[in-house]
């Protein structure tokens, strides 16, 4: 589906989900659950054995993996009318939701890991594949929910062909809305502004406004040594401080969660339906936060800008044990 509907409940519903993932992983806080969503083994499929260190692995049926993008693109949500749109992927985790342990472990992919991305041709045709930047997958698409596809498929490739069941993709200007919404957020600047930003002195603590905060989780180009695992380190510092003056704001005005919810809907590009997010709404329960997880690799400095390469070992030790479970 394209956009979430006006339907009251199922909007709402939709929202709240969407609203507790993304805090959840940028955050790296919170809890968060469904259980009705398909297992990272594919329905109707033949369960796929992974083998590593001569030991063979397969799918862990009690894990649910639902994909979280945050897209560098300015305003709302908007069909390209095109092949190709100017969206990036920026923020990239899988959430996998272990229903037997009850625990959720967030797997962050740093945006400019190398890897094959289909390409969209013409009439949403695939036109081949391309290796770069996994954060350009979303670039091929109308923007909305061929480029979401587009992504997840790249993203369960570079994971060993995990099965991913849904996704929810959601525009970074929200935050700038968000930001200002809960009264600014505080923060020390980390790094050298200089050349990006006046305002943002090194060193010194300050209240973000709305396109302050945009430009300290987003800004790249000219701050630090300008890869995205320094830029990762600010948006955690930003998220962790947001969701403190989000909760506070929750808990002073009970209309904050409504507001928040149609904030973000403009934003918002998801293929739940109707029945997940019922199921989700009665469904939600706490799950024990196991932590965010990095994949290890090299970053080096290529012809279209920077790439990082993923360590095959770490990335395949690392799917193992979120996803996969020893065959017996």
């Amino acid at each position: 589906m394209r956009k979430l509907s006006s339907l009251g409940k199922t909007k709402i519903i939709c929202l709240i989900i969407a609203a507790i993932v993304f805090l959840f992983a940028v955050f790296q806080i919170g809890s968060y659950i469904e259980s009705s969503l398909v297992p990272t083994v594919e329905p109707g499929s033949s369960s796929r054995t992974l083998e590593y260190n001569g030991q063979k692995y397969i799918p862990n049926s009690n894990v649910i993996s639902v994909l979280l993008l945050g897209i560098d693109q300015d305003g709302e949500v908007r069909d390209s009318g095109y092949y190709r749109n100017d969206g990036l992927a920026d923020f990239i985790a899988v959430f996998a939701f272990n229903t037997r342990e009850k625990t959720c472990t967030v797997l962050q992919i740093n945006r400019d890991t190398m890897t094959d991305i289909n390409v969209i041709g013409l009439g949403g045709k695939n036109a081949g594949t391309t290796y770069a930047q996994i954060a350009l997958s979303h670039s091929y698409g109308n923007g909305l929910e061929e480029s979401c596809m587009n992504t997840k498929s790249a993203v369960s490739s570079l994971l060993k062909n995990i099965f991913i069941s849904n996704y929810i993709s959601l525009n970074m200007d929200g935050m700038a809305l968000l930001n200002d919404y809960v009264g600014g957020v505080q923060v020390t600047i980390k790094d050298d502004f200089s050349q990006v930003d006046s305002s943002l002195i090194q060193g010194e603590t300050i209240t973000l406004t709305g396109e302050q905060a945009l430009t300290y989780i987003r800004s790249r180009s000219g701050v630090s040594d300008q890869t995205n695992l320094s830029r990762m380190s600010r948006q955690q510092e930003y998220m962790q401080s947001f969701y403190s003056q989000l909760t506070k704001k929750i808990s002073e005005n009970s209309d904050s969660i409504s507001e928040i919810f149609n904030t973000l809907d403009p934003y918002l590009v998801t293929d739940c339906n109707t029945g997940v997010l019922s199921t989700f709404g009665d469904r939600i329960l706490e799950y024990d936060f196991s932590g965010v997880v990095t994949i290890s690799g090299e970053t080096t400095i290529g012809e279209d800008g920077i790439e990082f390469y993923a360590d095959d070992d770490d990335l395949t030790q690392k799917v193992i044990n979120i996803f996969y479970t020893p065959e017996q």
